[in-house]
């Protein structure tokens, strides 16, 4: 009996004691989350903002006039980010406070591996970008330019690599490639050959172009041709330049026509 009375008579400092330690520990969480909180915040002591990245003097006033409807707002970081991201040729952005006064904005430029549809680009993902900061004109003639319906641009993009990887070991390339609305394909190479493939067995046409264009060129007459239509079971029709009444390229597919080229 003494025991129990000893146990519920225990002094209320003792027992308070893990509470307040609780609570302390809640204090400093509480404390160190509205740190964090404001730390991705800016507040009227920015006094300096600077744009870094490998961009051109357009590109840096392009981002410093956008960081200038924002800044001294208040704005979190987060949203700093992503009103910097929205600028069409960025591709992305990191956004870092340099205390006590400095906000710095580091910026990466989309980069065009291609053209798209005459006004616009694609980025390494296949992702389509538009800019009002236009290539320069020798890197702009250095893209293989691109065409099909909206939405297509990353199946183009992912068919122009399967079909330029085959054509660049014989020799090759596709300067253009486009996706017709009916999903047919056709690329023109790099001497202006426009080349038809159709829907199907592309990689099968394309080995059928190549057979074609190396006898055409071992003849000496790989300039006359216009273009080379792969579509047919059983052979290629060319369309020359000129008239080539006395060229025969038939006759290099006798001893195939009963194959499925």
């Amino acid at each position: 009996m003494k025991a129990l009375i000893s146990r519920l008579t225990t002094s209320p400092n003792q027992n308070a004691l893990p509470y307040r330690g609780v609570l302390v520990v809640f204090s400093l969480v509480l404390g160190m989350s509205y740190l964090v909180f404001e730390a991705n915040r800016l507040e009227l002591d920015v006094n300096y903002v600077s744009v870094s990245g490998d961009l051109n003097p357009a590109q840096r006033n392009d981002a410093f006039e956008k960081l200038g409807e924002i800044v001294g707002e208040g704005a979190e970081l987060a949203l700093i980010k992503r009103k910097i991201e929205s600028l069409s040729w960025v591709y992305k952005a990191n956004v870092t406070r340099d205390w006590p006064d400095s906000l710095d904005v580091k910026v990466v430029p989309e980069v065009a591996v291609a053209l798209w549809n005459d006004n616009a680009f694609i980025n390494q993902d296949g992702r389509v970008f538009s800019s009002e900061f236009d290539l320069i004109p020798s890197q702009r003639t250095k893209l293989p330019q691109l065409y099909g319906p909206v939405g297509s641009e990353l199946r183009v993009s992912n068919q122009y690599q399967q079909l330029n990887d085959a054509l660049l070991n014989a020799g090759h390339s596709i300067d253009l490639l486009k996706l017709d609305d009916r999903g047919g394909w056709s690329f023109r190479n790099q001497i202006g050959i426009t080349v038809l493939l159709g829907k199907d067995e592309l990689t099968q046409r394309v080995q059928r172009f190549l057979r074609v264009a190396n006898y055409v060129t071992l003849e000496g007459r790989i300039d006359a041709v216009e273009s080379i239509d792969t579509r047919y079971t059983n052979g290629v029709a060319i369309d020359w330049k000129e008239s080539m009444e006395n060229f025969e390229i038939a006759k290099i597919f006798n001893s195939e026509r009963e194959q499925k080229l």
